[in-house]
């Protein structure tokens, strides 16, 4: 048997996922994390190959006569909101070139039913949790079993899964900008985030987490394939508690020596959990720290407060880890000066890097429902983070002063000669300084570019 995994034609610095896409604000993007999940969901005895069209540049015709000659007895493609009407018109083509072939799908923007429905107008079935998937019952019956929206209450899981085939990933053209060598594995623990905070679609999932041991497993193949870099690229780090201590007291006995970098939250990672991360290889740790408005943040159950995101910042930096800072600018409550409020806390935080996003309607977000209840909304698609391609602006602050504002809190961060002169200090090697100038160069490029771009189209970069 043969799976095609198929990520289509589109932008070069586009991320597709089930719960995530995104366009990168500098030159990074992530490893295509459903498809490394789904590569452990397949018996061992059958074959897959993997085409991902945006990252190397493959246009449709290419990419739809590759898929054609695989001969595949299943397909799985992936979608994303952003460029949502290129994304149906290849998988419209898809269809009509393979009729007979079961093929499924996943993407963000079929968390919402209208895309869903549509989608499956030329697909066969839908994944939403790719750790929850049955890729061989698919095949069988063209079928994938379970729940495409949350319970009442979260739902925490354990699932084991055969070790993720890395080496269909292993392509440095995917880049994660806090490595110190190009190339690295992506390990997920778990799929899922345990936080309900509103506007992130991370809140519509249940937590399907993996045992130690099995992710053990999966790190053992990583190291024998000569990886020294990996990014456990979890939404949330650290959940379950016991589960997490388990594999990183097991890191540390195995000696693997991996340098490596997560999301987390300060709620998950106390004092404890940061000195085994670091004795593990932590490096680097990505916060949601999101706004300066501690109303606005218990609003969207967001509940961190700021002693422990002092302390947390506090501890990282005893330990000689980095930490980067994700900011949300343009929430519909936010004015100009709550804005420059928010960026003057980056500043403030002792960070080694900060993320500033532009908030946006994603699919399933309270955002979004806010966002079209009051008419915000120009189109249903086609929107990110980066403000790469379309701004929503809010009924306080118009979609060209948020750029502006974005725009400022890049330029007030990131261009510091004190901060730039520290950050250099720290680079240890010359492959981790040409990593830490490709990025600059983006985030400088982006920032000089001043606007957004249109949506740059099926195969254009």
């Amino acid at each position: 048997m043969k799976i095609l995994f198929l990520n289509p034609p589109g932008p070069r610095y586009l991320f597709r996922g089930s719960i995530c896409t995104y366009l990168s604000k500098s030159h990074y993007v992530w490893k295509p994390k459903d498809f490394l999940l789904l590569s452990g969901k397949v018996p061992t005895q059958t074959e897959i190959t993997f085409l991902d069209a945006s990252i190397n540049g493959v246009r449709e015709p290419a990419a739809l006569a590759r898929a054609a000659g695989e001969n595949p007895d299943a397909v799985i493609v992936a979608l994303s909101s952003i460029v949502w009407d290129d994304d149906m018109k290849f998988l419209r083509a898809l269809r009509d070139l393979l009729p007979r072939t079961p093929l499924a799908v996943f993407g963000e923007v079929l968390l919402e039913r209208p895309f869903a429905e549509a989608a499956m107008k030329y697909a066969d079935a839908i994944i939403y949790d790719p750790l929850a998937a049955d890729l061989g019952e698919f095949v069988r019956t063209r079928s994938v079993q379970h729940d495409p929206l949350p319970s009442p209450k979260k739902v925490t899981r354990a699932v084991n899964i055969h070790v993720p085939r890395h080496e269909l990933f292993d392509n440095i053209r995917y880049r994660w900008p806090f490595v110190k060598h190009f190339r690295y594995a992506a390990i997920y623990t778990q799929f899922g985030c345990p936080f309900m905070c509103s506007y992130c679609t991370e809140s519509v999932t249940n937590v399907t987490y993996r045992p130690a041991d099995n992710v053990i497993k999966e790190l053992r193949y990583v190291k024998q394939l000569g990886y020294k870099e990996i990014n456990i690229a979890d939404a949330s780090f650290g959940y379950p508690r016991e589960n997490a201590v388990n594999l990183l007291e097991a890191m540390i006995a195995e000696r693997f020596g991996f340098s490596w970098s997560c999301y987390t939250y300060p709620g998950l990672a106390d004092a404890a959990m940061l000195q085994l991360m670091r004795r593990s290889g932590c490096h680097t740790v990505v916060i949601g720290v999101d706004s300066a408005d501690p109303r606005l943040l218990r609003k969207y159950q967001r509940n961190l407060q700021s002693e422990r995101l002092h302390a947390f910042v506090s501890s990282c930096s005893e330990l000689d880890i980095d930490v980067c800072g994700d900011f949300i600018l343009g929430f519909d409550e936010d004015t100009r000066e709550s804005c420059l409020r928010t960026i003057e806390l980056a500043l403030d935080l002792d960070l080694a890097y900060a993320s500033f996003n532009i908030a946006t309607p994603m699919m399933g977000s309270s955002i979004r429902e806010i966002f079209k209840a009051k008419g915000l909304l120009s189109d249903e698609t086609g929107y990110d983070t980066a403000a790469r391609n379309k701004i929503a602006g809010t009924g306080n602050i118009s979609a060209d002063e948020l750029l502006d504002l974005r725009n400022l809190a890049t330029r007030r961060f990131y261009f510091r000669p004190a901060y730039l002169w520290r950050r250099i200090k720290r680079v240890r090697s010359a492959e981790e300084f040409l990593i830490k100038l490709v990025e600059m160069s983006g985030i400088a490029s982006n920032w000089l570019s001043g606007r957004p771009e249109s949506v740059l189209g099926v195969g254009r970069v």
